[in-house]
C-alpha cells in the first residue's frame, strides 16, 4: 500500500508513506516548520513537532498499533458520536477504519496539506444505517490544523457528533494552567454531570473530566516546565472537553502508563450534548481545531 501511495502522492522529502511491522500505513511529513506523522487507520495524527520544539502531542508508551484497535494518544478523530453509546465503540467507529488519501500538496516550504476521506460501506451500515462522506484536511506547518467535514449522503436526517481528542504533551500536569474557560459552565463527568461555573484558571490536582458548554474562544495551556504556551482554537464547535485521568483512572487503562497522567492533558473540540448537529440529506458540517505553540 505504501509503495502505491508514494508513487501517487509523494512530495519528495516533504511527504512520504511507509508501513510498519503490524501492517499499518503512515504518512510522514517533514518541512521547514515542523514534522508530523499520520496513521491512515483512524486518520490519526500521532506526532506533531515544530522545529526546535518538544513534541506537542503526547503518545502513550503502551499504545497499540494494531488493525481494529484505537490508538491511545495523538489526535483521535471521533465520529459520529462523542463518548459512550450502548453496544458501540467509544467515540464512534471511524477511529479504527482505514481512510483513503485523496490529496497531498506542498503550499510552500513551511506548509504541507494532506487530505483523507472515508465513506459508508455495507459494514458501517450494519451498526449505523446511514450514508455519509467524511473529509479530513490536515495542515502541518508552524501550526497543526485539522478540519473534519461530514456530508449526509443518505435519504433521512442524521445527528452528527464527535470531533477531535488531542492529547497535549506537558512537562508536569500539576504545574500547568488552562486559561480561556473562566466564566464558562461545565458538566462534571466525575460528579454525575453536575453543573458548575469555572472560576479562574483550571489547575490539575485530581482527575478532571469536564464538558464546557457554549465555548468558542481559544484555550491556552500554560506550561512553565517546558516554557511554552499551547494555544487551541476551533470553529464549528461550542463544546470543549478537558480531561486528565490522574492516578486511579490511569491505572485502570491497559494502554495507558500508570504515571502517564503526569505529562498530558486533553483539550477537545467536540459536538456533543446540545451541540450535536442535525444534518438533513445533502447537508454538511465542518468542525476544525488548530494547535500552535508560543514561548512563555
Amino acid at each position: 500500500m505504501s509503495k502505491l501511495l508514494n508513487r501517487k502522492f509523494s512530495l519528495g522529502n516533504n511527504l512520504g508513506f511507509d508501513t510498519d511491522a503490524g501492517g499499518l500505513t503512515f504518512a510522514r511529513i517533514q518541512n521547514q516548520a515542523a514534522r508530523a506523522s499520520i496513521c491512515l487507520q483512524g486518520a490519526h495524527v500521532v506526532d506533531f513537532t515544530p522545529a526546535g520544539s518538544a513534541p506537542v502531542l503526547w503518545m502513550s508508551s503502551l499504545a497499540k498499533f494494531e488493525h481494529g484497535t484505537a490508538i491511545r494518544g495523538g489526535v483521535p478523530v471521533m465520529w459520529p458520536w462523542f463518548g459512550a453509546k450502548d453496544g458501540q465503540p467509544q467515540h464512534g467507529f471511524v477511529r479504527t477504519l482505514t481512510w483513503q488519501v485523496v490529496e497531498a500538496r506542498q503550499v510552500d516550504g513551511s506548509n504541507t496539506v494532506l487530505v483523507l476521506a472515508l465513506s459508508d460501506t455495507a459494514s458501517t451500515r450494519e451498526n449505523w444505517p446511514h450514508g455519509f462522506d467524511l473529509r479530513l484536511e490536515i495542515h502541518v506547518g508552524e501550526e497543526l490544523g485539522v478540519a473534519l467535514t461530514a456530508w449526509n449522503t443518505g435519504h433521512e436526517s442524521i445527528e452528527a457528533g464527535g470531533g477531535f481528542h488531542p492529547y497535549l504533551n506537558v512537562g508536569d500536569a500539576g504545574s500547568i494552567r488552562v486559561r480561556g474557560l473562566s466564566g464558562c459552565e461545565y458538566l462534571d463527568k466525575v460528579k454525575d454531570y453536575a453543573r458548575y461555573p469555572q472560576d479562574g484558571d483550571l489547575r490539575f490536582l485530581k482527575e478532571i473530566d469536564r464538558v464546557y458548554v457554549s465555548t468558542k474562544t481559544p484555550v491556552v495551556v500554560s506550561d512553565p516546565v517546558l516554557g511554552r504556551r499551547i494555544r487551541i482554537e476551533k470553529t464549528g464547535s461550542e463544546t470543549t472537553v478537558v480531561w486528565n485521568p490522574w492516578k486511579d483512572a490511569a491505572r485502570s487503562m491497559t494502554d495507558f502508563p500508570d504515571t502517564g497522567y503526569e505529562n498530558m492533558v486533553c483539550v477537545e473540540a467536540v459536538n456533543a450534548f446540545d451541540d450535536v448537529r442535525k444534518l438533513v440529506p445533502g447537508a454538511s458540517h465542518t468542525i476544525a481545531q488548530t494547535i500552535s505553540v508560543q514561548p512563555l
